[in-house]
């Protein structure tokens, strides 16, 4: 195995320096997709939302989820002390503001496809279709649907101009 200065999407692994905040958001998140599917028979309950503490919990999960692959933090991607900048093995050396911050996005995108969560999530926004829930009584102020927008809100948000997301998610 070689190790080479400029790795790409092509390349199978590579490694490449993560600052700590950043990997305690992709510890959280793989924390979080372990903690919602335990949680799918509850979700998939028709008295799920009559515990708010147990729907308040679940529902900041997937916001905090949303939070992080949303924002562009510059330092949790480039490094704490700026010394080195994670997207570089991704591109062609480019300086361009709208640039980074699509190459941070996709970095943030990959991480949430290997991490499982585009199949969480659509386990979650099956639930109102395939388990006791009945289609035709659901209606806008019942929990499962503010949980569904939630998860449709984070899908938008990992597939979102990355083609590869894309394609796995159908």
């Amino acid at each position: 195995m070689t190790l080479e200065e400029n790795a790409s999407f092509e390349n199978a692994f590579f490694i490449a320096p993560e600052s700590r905040e950043n990997l305690s958001k992709v510890l959280f998140v793989h924390t979080s997709v372990n903690c919602l599917n335990n949680l799918l028979s509850e979700i998939s309950d028709p008295n799920y939302g009559e515990s708010k503490e147990r729907q308040n919990k679940i529902e900041s999960i997937i916001l905090e989820m949303i939070e992080w692959i949303e924002t562009d933090e510059e330092a949790a991607l480039d490094g704490e002390d700026g010394k080195y900048d994670l997207s570089e093995p991704y591109s062609l050396k480019s300086n361009d503001e709208f640039a980074r911050k699509k190459r941070n996005l996709q970095i943030k995108q990959k991480y949430m496809r290997e991490l499982r969560v585009i199949e969480c999530i659509c386990d979650i926004l099956y639930m109102p279709f395939v388990s006791a829930f009945e289609f035709e009584k659901i209606n806008q102020e019942m929990a499962i649907t503010s949980l569904t927008k939630l998860c449709y809100r984070l899908l938008a948000s990992i597939v979102k101009d990355y083609r590869l997301n894309e394609m796995y998610t159908s």
